[in-house]
């Protein structure tokens, strides 16, 4: 979705262009700055985890009560996927305010590029409906463009404030034709709009399912697939053929393939959340030292 290349661009700019690797499910990485007073340098710790909804279960095991003081969520949805960028935004931010209701959050809404030239009201819609989960969940909105440096820019400078302690951005650029740039607590609810039908005193949870309906009407879901389901197609067609010339086809047969390769796959996440844990108490002990 982007996560890498806004890391990248954090960490070293001038390389951000680069393509990144593909991220696994938990990644660890920091920075350096030397701080105002020139005296040392502070570090800013780093914790990127993939995408999909099994992941959200690793949040406690990095935002824990010990780092929340000092803590900022950074979460980023694919805009050239329009289909799922809200979901995703919804889903994410939901996983944090469920651990904590007091650490900071910025979605990043990455390749607006290929999303700038979408017919207009789909965009709006889009705008709005991401601008009003920001808004309730208390997060920050900021679009990212490969060919937007003020964008960029900001992204940099919002991510170094909570990294760093630089100073503060509070930016509100809402126009729907260009990228969003909201610091957190600067848009209103009242300046967004809702869907129809909706009023201020609809509980939130009515008007989340209701940007959900304005958007799956303007980016149908089956979008989303498309690739996938010709390809099913295109397998369903190879197993008919099959089935013509085999009477009895052995269709159970992937089916312990497919359980083994499930628990291997939750046997590594198993894996990673004990790499984690081990980590933070390492961590732990270290600063108990020092």
């Amino acid at each position: 979705a982007g996560k890498s290349t806004a890391i990248a661009n954090f960490l070293n700019p001038g390389k951000a262009d680069e393509k990144p690797k593909p991220s696994v499910a938990l990644e660890y990485t920091f920075g350096r700055r030397t701080n105002a007073a020139g005296d040392r340098k502070d570090l800013c710790q780093i914790w990127e985890l993939g995408g999909g909804d099994k992941l959200k279960e690793l949040v406690p095991i990095v935002l824990t009560p010990e780092r929340e003081k000092h803590f900022a969520a950074v979460v980023t949805v694919d805009l050239s996927r329009p289909e799922e960028a809200f979901d995703h935004a919804e889903q994410w931010t939901a996983a944090l305010r469920a651990v904590s209701s007091k650490v900071p959050i910025v979605i990043f809404g990455a390749k607006y590029d290929r999303f700038q030239d979408q017919d207009g009201l789909k965009r709006k819609a889009l705008c709005q409906a991401l601008r009003y989960i920001a808004c309730e969940r208390k997060a920050g909105l900021v679009f990212l463009s490969r060919t937007d440096k003020n964008s960029q820019a900001y992204a940099r400078a919002i991510l170094s404030y909570y990294a760093f302690h630089t100073e503060k951005k509070r930016s509100c650029y809402v126009d729907p034709n260009k990228p969003l740039i909201i610091a957190p607590g600067r848009d209103r609810m009242e300046k967004i709009g809702l869907p129809t039908g909706m009023t201020p005193e609809t509980p939130p949870k009515r008007i989340i399912e209701a940007w959900k309906q304005v958007l799956n009407d303007y980016f149908p879901r089956s979008r989303r697939s498309r690739q996938g389901e010709e390809e099913a197609k295109d397998l369903e067609a190879s197993n008919s053929a099959d089935e013509e010339l085999e009477e009895a086809p052995l269709l159970l047969q992937p089916e312990p393939l497919i359980d083994a390769q499930r628990r291997r796959k939750d046997a590594e996440l198993e894996q990673y959340r004990a790499q984690v844990a081990r980590r933070a108490r390492h961590e732990g002990s270290l600063l108990a030292h020092s």
